[in-house]
């Protein structure tokens, strides 16, 4: 079985994600509950893969859980090699594929 990555650094989708980026270096910034993001555009945030990844996996994954969590309702997310759940455990789906 293969598994397809992204970050490797000549890949196909690397060069389309550069030539989208208009000649501009990618900017990396760390995705906390304190960077402050509202005057970035959202191409400019999105452009460098890590922050990519994070945003969408494990800030809004980890979001999500607390804010289930504080609503008292059964959540569950899944991001990257991981799966957890505000009401049970669920280890057991967690993969590497």
């Amino acid at each position: 079985m293969f598994s397809f990555r992204y970050d490797v650094p000549f890949s196909l989708k690397t060069a389309t994600w550069v030539s989208r980026q208009g000649g501009q270096d990618s900017i990396y910034y760390k995705i906390t509950d304190t960077t402050h993001i509202a005057k970035v555009l959202m191409k400019r945030l999105l452009s460098h893969v890590s922050t990519k990844m994070e945003l969408s996996t494990q800030f809004l994954a980890k979001k999500t859980l607390q804010k289930g969590s504080h609503s008292g309702k059964d959540v569950v997310v899944a991001w990257g090699s991981q799966c957890k759940a505000t009401h049970k455990n669920v280890a057991y789906l967690e993969s590497s594929q």
